[in-house]
């Protein structure tokens, strides 16, 4: 018999949370990458900073 009930909720539901939980991870990652890059990018130039101020001298 071909059962005439709709689309359960519950796996619906669960698809909403999954996709959620998955765009929180997704935008997690890109703020550590980000944060990451920031960070290395500050890290050369604080390194360049003391070279460029003896060289100056």
């Amino acid at each position: 018999q071909a059962s005439t009930k709709p689309h359960t909720t519950p796996s619906c539901s669960v698809m909403l949370i999954s996709g959620k939980t998955c765009m929180v991870t997704l935008s997690s990652v890109v703020v550590q990458l980000c944060s990451q890059e920031l960070l290395t990018e500050w890290a050369r130039k604080s390194l360049h900073w003391p070279q460029a101020a003896w060289k100056s001298r």
